[in-house]
């Protein structure tokens, strides 16, 4: 695979892993879930055009005789029949790249843009001066990336059940170390157990985010408490609702072979149950104006999300 394409194959990263649970995105603006999914549907396109590109320009190249010729006595036929050289999965390219000075300083300003936007409330929420939300804002963008350093292994494939388990645990174990700087910075057991359960609840967070933009468009936003009732509400809702494949855990995401078509469209017929139940549950929270945006809302994350799914399962392979 070539850089342009692997390049290309990062910023969808971003994007979809926005769909689908955490907040890997770098794009101040992605509260505007219309814009989010533009973007992602032509970050898609333009992965395939590059993609397309560099498999003419090498095409052209073996036209013009660039390609390497066979040595002599060797047996072209027997070359020409040999097998191709298999695909090496994108994740695993990129965990090689992650590896270079500068893939790692652009994939950490993404994760810091990414953490100031999806953590913003929790860091109003302390009220911190420009120093110490400098040094809070680190803090969180180097649990994200830890995970994101992990996730990538995970993904990368090839990986034993004995593999797995082992990365599984040195991901509690980062999030535990970082967990206990972040709890030793706040200094507070009432302020640690607010940010614990803000991370518990980052996937409906997430979703309020991009909400509250649209609420505050129509004259109508979310004041702090009903954020705050609204997030345990649909935390509580996911929490207790059986889904064959939770893909909001991840755990559920060890594998690419976690995204098959039918598994993938079992989540899919299961979320929009949930998010049924959760209209019911939210509707005294809300004014009527309110509650109408909200089921917009959910209908538009469930598409995104879908988008996502898809895109993930081509650029790994996901079985059918």
């Amino acid at each position: 695979m070539k850089p342009i394409r692997l390049l290309a194959i990062v910023a969808i990263l971003g994007l979809a892993a926005t769909s689908i649970r955490l907040a890997q995105d770098h794009a101040s603006d992605l509260a505007n879930i219309t814009d989010l999914t533009a973007r992602l549907a032509n970050a898609d396109k333009v992965a395939k055009a590059a993609d397309a590109k560099s498999k003419s320009l090498q095409d052209e190249l073996a036209q013009a005789g660039s390609a390497p010729t066979a040595a002599p006595g060797q047996n072209t036929e027997a070359s020409a029949a040999a097998p191709a050289a298999p695909k090496k999965n994108p994740m695993a390219q990129l965990a090689e790249m992650m590896k270079t000075p500068a893939m790692r300083d652009m994939i950490t300003a993404q994760q810091k843009q990414a953490v100031e936007m999806n953590f913003g409330d929790l860091i109003k929420h302390f009220n911190l001066s420009p120093a110490e939300r400098d040094q809070f804002v680190k803090l969180l963008t180097d649990r994200q990336l830890n995970q994101m350093d992990i996730g990538l292994k995970i993904m990368g494939g090839n990986l034993t059940a004995d593999d797995r388990a082992a990365l599984g645990q040195q991901s509690k174990d980062a999030n535990a170390a970082t967990d206990a700087q972040i709890q030793q910075f706040l200094n507070d057991d009432a302020d640690y157990a607010y940010y614990q359960t803000y991370v518990q609840q980052q996937p409906e967070r997430m979703q309020l985010s991009t909400l509250n933009t649209q609420l505050t468009k129509a004259g109508i936003p979310l004041d702090p408490s009903q954020t705050d009732n609204l997030a345990s509400v649909m935390y509580d809702a996911r929490k207790n609702f059986k889904f064959t494949t939770d893909y909001s855990d991840p755990t559920a995401l060890t594998s690419p072979n976690a995204l098959t078509e039918q598994s993938v469209q079992t989540y899919e017929q299961q979320k929009e149950q949930l998010d049924s139940q959760i209209v019911e549950q939210v509707t005294p929270l809300l004014t009527p104006d309110q509650l109408d945006i909200f089921k917009q809302n959910q209908t538009q994350m469930r598409q995104l999300t879908q988008m996502g799914f898809n895109m993930s399962r081509q650029m790994l392979g996901g079985g059918k």
